[in-house]
């Protein structure tokens, strides 16, 4: 299985039952888990996670303000594992590609590849998912995500939020795509 997480993370824990670390880029954030067991169409497992952000002192441009004092917006690409092959990674120069005995990158994709087509416009990770979050902020905060209210309580200082959609909802993200033999 192969997990892409943004490398000014903090990976706290990221684990995937029935999977172990076989090769991991630490740079990149490209990490690739080998399951004891093969998945058949349809099997599910559990991809397991908790990160930290940390933005110790001052930069001199491009700041994240994602998440700031007076409100906060970010990205899964930003703070969430992504599963598949990403082709971002891949080396873009025909000269290098040349020099390892790379093919050269496909453009675009013949017009009767299947697996092409079955990728939505912003991403190839997943067309559509179940989509259900709890959020927690600090008690005078309110959280907004995808999806109806389900539930808002405070409990030990903290207010917190369950959205959930009642039907598939679109994924948005770099473009990954399963990874082919």
């Amino acid at each position: 299985m192969h997990v892409y997480l943004n490398p000014d993370v903090t990976i706290v824990k990221l684990a995937v039952d029935g999977g172990k670390v076989e090769m991991e880029d630490k740079d990149l954030g490209y990490r690739i888990f080998k399951l004891e067991h093969p998945l058949a169409p349809g099997a599910e497992t559990r991809v397991t996670f908790e990160l930290a952000v940390r933005n110790p002192g001052f930069v001199n441009d491009n700041s994240n303000t994602q998440v700031v004092a007076n409100g906060t917006f970010f990205d899964s690409e930003a703070y969430f594992p992504h599963l598949g092959y990403s082709r971002s990674f891949e080396l873009n120069d025909p000269n290098e590609r040349r020099k390892r005995g790379l093919p050269p990158i496909e453009r675009m994709p013949k017009i009767d590849n299947a697996l092409a087509r079955s990728d939505n416009y912003i991403s190839g990770e997943a067309d559509w998912v179940h989509f259900a979050t709890t959020v927690s902020t600090s008690a005078d905060q309110t959280a907004i995500a995808p999806g109806y209210l389900e539930k808002e309580w405070t409990e030990n200082g903290r207010h917190y939020f369950r959205y959930s959609m009642d039907s598939p909802i679109s994924t948005s993200s770099r473009t990954c795509r399963p990874a082919t033999p």
